[in-house]
C-alpha cells in the first residue's frame, strides 16, 4: 500500500536540511507528535551523506482483529540516509517496529520551490500475512497519513520559531 504527501515550507531548503540532519530536531519533532521514549541509536556523516536511527514509542488506537499485531504503545525503529540529489536531497527510510510483520520503506525528496522548498514523501507499507495482511497495512498507512500531517504541521511551527 502506498502512502504519499508534499509539503511545502517557506524557508530555504537550507534551512529545512539543516533542520533535518540535526539529531536533537529528531527529539523534538517526535515528541512534539505524542511519541515517547525518543531516542537516537546512530548518526553519523560520512562525505556528503548524512544518517541517522531513531527509536521513539508511538500510541495507537488499534481494532481488535489487529490487537495480536500491535499493542497500545509501538516501538518504531527508522534509518534514514540524507544525501545531496539535483539541487536538493533525497532520503531513504526504513521503518520498522519489533514483532510486527511489516515492511515499510520510503523516500523524501527534499527541493528548491521558488523562494521555499517542497518535500515529496512516498512511503510503501506492505504486510505479507495472509488475510489479516491487507488490514494491518490499511491501519498503519491511514496512521501514518495522519502522523505525517501532524509532522508536517510541527515542522511548520519549528522553522517559524
Amino acid at each position: 500500500m502506498k502512502v504519499t504527501a508534499s509539503h511545502k515550507y517557506d524557508a530555504s531548503i537550507e534551512t529545512v536540511y539543516k533542520a533535518f540532519s540535526d539529531p536533537a530536531f529528531y527529539k523534538k519533532k517526535f515528541s512534539g507528535v505524542g511519541a515517547r521514549d525518543v531516542r537516537v541509536l546512530e548518526k553519523k556523516k560520512k562525505g556528503k551523506t548524512f544518517f541517522i536511527k531513531t527509536s521513539r514509542e508511538v500510541a495507537s488506537q488499534v481494532p481488535g482483529m489487529l490487537k495480536k499485531f500491535l499493542g497500545e504503545w509501538n516501538t518504531i525503529v527508522q534509518k534514514e540516509s540524507w544525501q545531496p540529489d539535483d539541487g536538493g536531497h533525497l532520503n531513504e527510510l526504513e521503518i520498522e517496529s519489533p514483532g510486527v510483520p511489516v515492511e515499510i520503506e520510503g523516500t523524501m525528496e527534499l527541493k528548491p520551490a521558488g523562494s521555499g522548498c517542497v518535500n515529496k514523501l512516498s512511503f510503501e507499507v506492505d504486510c505479507s500475512i495472509p488475510f489479516v495482511g491487507g488490514k494491518l497495512e490499511e491501519f498503519i498507512a491511514k496512521d501514518m497519513k495522519k502522523t505525517l500531517a501532524d509532522e508536517y504541521r510541527f515542522i511548520k511551527k519549528y522553522l517559524a520559531d
